[in-house]
């Protein structure tokens, strides 16, 4: 078991199977594919790779799993599954995928292929059947990585949580505020708004 320093969920361990996973070159390309795809030219903070965001689904997935009750032998197969979630990305993310999709499939069917055949099925054989962990997206167990409130979309990239992890957005040049998540707004000059977003 390893474990990795991850900057929003701590530490996350991994299993020997998880491990031989995420270092395959499948794997490790996800460092190269921006969740974001362009947004980082525009938003120079902007940089969270899939890579990282499968890591941090994983760590969500499990905890769901385990404040649901889920076995823990089903739990390991949601585990790998949401590793693995985001392997048939290609470059650009979901910007490229409009273009590439009649030719290849959307990233979903391209990671299923990855997980049936090739480095990635050995891998998984070794303790899993692949089909096994594929089939995990379509079962009820799949919701906990890929519903509204699953933990794909959980792990929101990391400048984004970064802004809402802040309590108040002031603006220096003005003296208005937008209180994001707080019904009480402080204005700059020390006074309080008793609405979300506020002027002076």
């Amino acid at each position: 078991m390893i474990r990795i320093r991850d900057p929003l969920h701590g530490t996350v361990q991994l299993t020997a199977l998880e491990e031989k996973l995420l270092d395959s070159p499948a794997m490790q390309r996800l460092r190269g594919i921006r969740q974001l795809a362009m947004a980082y030219l525009v938003y120079p903070g902007a940089n969270h790779a899939r890579f990282e965001h499968s890591i941090g689904t994983l760590f969500l997935a499990d905890r769901i799993c385990r404040e649901l009750g889920v076995p823990q032998e089903k739990a390991a197969k949601v585990r790998l599954a949401a590793l693995l979630h985001d392997i048939g990305h290609v470059a650009f993310s979901h910007e490229a995928e409009a273009v590439l999709q009649e030719h290849i499939g959307n990233h979903e069917e391209v990671g299923k292929r990855l997980m049936l055949e090739g480095e990635i099925a050995e891998i998984l054989g070794k303790e899993y059947s692949p089909k096994e962990i594929v089939s995990v997206y379509s079962s009820p167990l799949g919701e906990i990585i890929t519903s509204d409130l699953g933990a794909d979309r959980m792990d929101c990239p990391a400048s984004l949580k970064r802004l809402i992890s802040l309590r108040l957005i002031v603006s220096t040049t003005t003296t208005s505020c937008v209180g994001l998540f707080s019904r009480k707004a402080r204005r700059p000059s020390g006074e309080i708004c008793r609405r979300a977003a506020c002027d002076p």
